[in-house]
């Protein structure tokens, strides 16, 4: 089976805040699409791992989270300097 890397971005919040609108955002998609293989994000779950580096640009916290996210593993979230929260990895279709 195939996989799909998936994305979700949040501004002005703290990690609780991401945490929560990405539960949210997860639920929904797993009404939306169904909770196997859909290749959306329902597949992550929740957030597994809070990267601690600081990333200059969306583009690069999405390029670590493409290379270090395995795809039946939870979500990674990455920060950047701009106050982005970059949420997501690869997901089962």
């Amino acid at each position: 089976m195939g996989a799909s890397l998936e994305f979700m971005y949040y501004t002005n919040k703290n990690k609780d805040e991401v945490a929560k609108a990405f539960n949210s955002d997860v639920e929904n998609c797993q009404y939306e699409n169904g909770h196997s293989y859909s290749g959306g994000i329902g597949m992550l779950d929740c957030i597994s791992l809070w990267v601690a580096k600081t990333f200059a640009t969306v583009d690069e916290a999405e390029n670590y989270i493409c290379d270090h996210q395995e795809k039946w593993d939870g979500a990674m979230a990455a920060q950047t300097t701009e106050g982005t929260w970059v949420v997501g990895g690869w997901c089962s279709e």
